[in-house]
């Protein structure tokens, strides 16, 4: 990677913190956030948010103007992105089974199987977009919509929130195959219980959400016109560089990248640990482990020479 590009990069994103740039690319990462959870919930059958007239319209977002982005309208656009939050969850929660109900969305300190369970697919998602957003050349600490703070990567929270109503479409089916055995209760300073789930339900929710979603094709032309479908991951890489290429550019240019319709998720063979368990979160590791060292003797040891390390013996 190349030092200058990136310097460049980011001092166009700096300058654009303050700018009309800035306000601009915080107006489209809301409202396409907006228009996500929008289509998820007519999916879903809900009360979309045209129902709702506590909170600005997408229209009227749309039309804020100013010369750059203030202390006070940052802290508009996030109560008006938290508004429509509190309307989203409060749809989508009561569709989850009954014995993983909550009454609210908790961030931090959660002690509920579900919202714990809500905390680890996001943080896998923002790791994805972590990742795109180095590949970008762009600072994940400086962001436009979310406030600075010490070890936040403020940039990366405000490009994750396109993407979580797909978090939310994929837990609605994957919590089906959980039971409360998998997770465990734990005390931290002699406070409430809180229950995390285990370590296979961990690795084999991690499993799933590749497999299922960030893997999953979906049937749309990457941003050069290149193909008939791609990723959901390279959805994320997409989306991220047309934000570093708005801050590259001298003028305002929108960006490019669409937003599929929420997934469909056909009834698959989903990796459980409530039935049978194929494979325990060591065994997994010793297993990985084990087929990298028969790969680097097969490239080390001639298979006419040791025919025990034949690549053809390991998968």
């Amino acid at each position: 990677m190349c030092t200058r590009t990136v310097t460049r990069a980011r001092a166009n994103q700096l300058r654009a913190y303050d700018s009309k740039k800035g306000l601009e690319i915080t107006k489209t990462v809301l409202l396409q956030k907006i228009e996500n959870e929008n289509n998820l919930l007519k999916h879903l059958d809900l009360k979309p948010y045209e129902q709702n007239r506590r909170v600005p319209s997408p229209s009227q977002i749309a039309c804020i103007e100013a010369e750059k982005i203030t202390h006070n309208l940052r802290l508009k656009l996030t109560h008006i992105e938290e508004n429509y939050s509190v309307w989203f969850y409060a749809q989508v929660l009561p569709l989850f089974p009954k014995w993983l109900r909550i009454s609210n969305r908790i961030k931090r300190n959660a002690t509920d199987p579900l919202n714990n369970l809500l905390n680890l697919s996001y943080e896998v998602l923002m790791w994805k977009v972590m990742k795109a957003v180095v590949k970008s050349k762009l600072e994940p600490y400086l962001g436009f919509l979310h406030a600075e703070a010490w070890g936040k990567p403020s940039l990366v929270c405000d490009l994750v929130e396109p993407f979580r109503p797909y978090i939310i479409h994929f837990l609605l089916y994957y919590s089906k195959t959980l039971e409360p055995k998998d997770f465990k209760r734990t005390y931290i300073k002699d406070k409430l219980p809180r229950y995390f789930s285990t370590h296979e339900t961990t690795w084999n929710l991690v499993e799933n959400l590749n497999k299922q979603l960030f893997e999953a094709y979906i049937p749309q032309q990457r941003n050069r016109k290149i193909g008939f479908r791609m990723q959901f991951e390279t959805l994320i890489d997409e989306y991220v560089s047309s934000i570093a290429r708005t801050l590259n550019t001298p003028n305002l240019q929108k960006t490019e990248t669409a937003f599929p319709k929420p997934l469909n998720y056909p009834p698959k063979q989903w990796a459980t640990t409530s039935s049978s368990p194929s494979f325990s979160l060591r065994q997994k590791r010793a297993q990985t482990k084990l087929g990298v060292l028969a790969w680097r003797s097969s490239m080390l040891v001639p298979p006419e020479l040791d025919k025990k390390h034949q690549r053809s013996n390991y998968p």
